[in-house]
């Protein structure tokens, strides 16, 4: 049976000699050696050093986006707009209309400034029972 710890009553200085002279081969081995106090200490100091860089890092990461994202936003915004008026192969305008309503069909179409329809829909009630305007020039009774 193997034991735990061997060599412990030779001193620490003389120990690695010592090993290697009564071992049957060295060979390097990869292993996860346990901290002393003093070496556990020293990592926490270590840890918290780096963990204020990384905290400070980030608070300029965020300030850094938040600026990014002030420029990126209108682009982003312009961008959209156009993809979407290139894939309708429109876009969307605010002009003057005229509006004009079609007693037989019961529709009002709204005409640009070009006189192309841009817009139609059903006529309402009101639009339908439009009040009789003469015109008195029309009439015949003020020459």
């Amino acid at each position: 049976m193997l034991e735990r710890a061997l060599a412990q009553d030779v001193p620490v200085k003389n120990r690695r000699q010592y090993l290697n002279d009564s071992c049957d081969k060295t060979e390097e081995v990869q292993y996860n050696k346990p901290f002393s106090p003093d070496e556990l200490t020293g990592k926490r100091v270590e840890l918290e050093n780096v963990s204020i860089d990384i905290s400070d890092l980030n608070q300029q990461k965020k300030d850094y986006m938040d600026s990014f994202k002030i420029e990126m936003d209108p682009l982003a915004k312009t961008h959209a707009k156009i993809v979407k008026d290139l894939k309708n192969k429109t876009c969307q305008v605010t002009e003057v209309c005229y509006a004009f309503l079609d007693e037989d069909s019961r529709m009002v179409g709204y005409y640009n400034a070009e006189g192309i329809l841009v817009y139609s829909r059903p006529a309402t009630i009101a639009e339908m029972q439009r009040t009789i305007q003469m015109d008195i020039r029309k009439t015949g009774t003020n020459d």
